[in-house]
């Protein structure tokens, strides 16, 4: 059981980086204790009440898993707000991972 409102939504870029690339992120998330997975998504849909509003516009990445489409690429779990709740969906890691994301971190 995780309280989603004791959660630091960080950023993975560093200094005046404007985006990086998914494997990098994977990395700095660890080091930001914000390597969280899927099976912890159910968790902050439950509670997403406790998002911070200032994340809207912002995505939320779940680093720790990755998921191997039908077409053999690599996606990883995120969180966006849709315009009335936060719903997941699937990044690409080969994709860029611009200044709007951000990982959950525990600390």
């Amino acid at each position: 059981n995780i309280d989603v409102s004791k959660f630091h939504f960080k950023s993975f870029l560093e200094g005046d980086e404007s985006w990086i690339n998914g494997d990098t992120m994977r990395a700095r998330a660890v080091t930001l204790k914000g390597n969280f997975g899927l099976s912890d998504v159910p968790q902050f849909l439950a509670q997403q009440a406790k998002i911070p509003v200032d994340l809207r516009g912002k995505y939320i990445v779940f680093p720790a898993t990755k998921l191997r489409a039908s077409n053999g690429l690599i996606r990883v779990p995120c969180l966006y707000f849709n315009g009335d709740r936060w719903v997941l969906y699937f990044s690409w890691l080969d994709s860029l991972f611009f200044d709007n994301g951000r990982v959950a971190c525990s600390e």
